[in-house]
């Protein structure tokens, strides 16, 4: 993303050719809600430093929450990284997350209902 122009150029021709794009790490370092409005991406991965703390931190749980939200209401699809207990998969369903990945799962992602 150093030069996000043409980033954007680039993903957009992707995306015209039918490669979906995938913003990995939501939430953290260059992954914003600034390019999440620019970019044209088909889906947000949730960073595993939310998810893991998911049921132990009100915090976590509000940004979780929150962006599965956001992602539905943007017809974006919605991946939690790292759900590495059977509590955070359970919490994660009734949040309205469709698809995560993490051990308790496999090394693939899946479906979570």
């Amino acid at each position: 993303m150093a030069d996000p122009e043409r980033a954007i150029e680039v993903l957009c021709a992707l995306r015209d050719r039918g490669v979906r794009v995938s913003i990995d790490d939501f939430g953290t370092g260059n992954a914003s809600l600034a390019y999440l409005a620019r970019l044209p991406a088909a889906e947000i991965k949730i960073d595993k430093a939310f998810i893991t703390e998911l049921c132990d931190d009100g915090r976590a749980e509000a940004i979780a929450r929150s962006t599965i939200d956001l992602a539905r209401h943007l017809d974006l699809r919605v991946v939690a990284e790292g759900i590495e207990t059977q509590a955070v998969f359970e919490h994660l369903a009734a949040l309205g997350c469709e698809t995560g990945q993490g051990y308790v799962i496999s090394r693939r992602s899946a479906p979570v209902r």
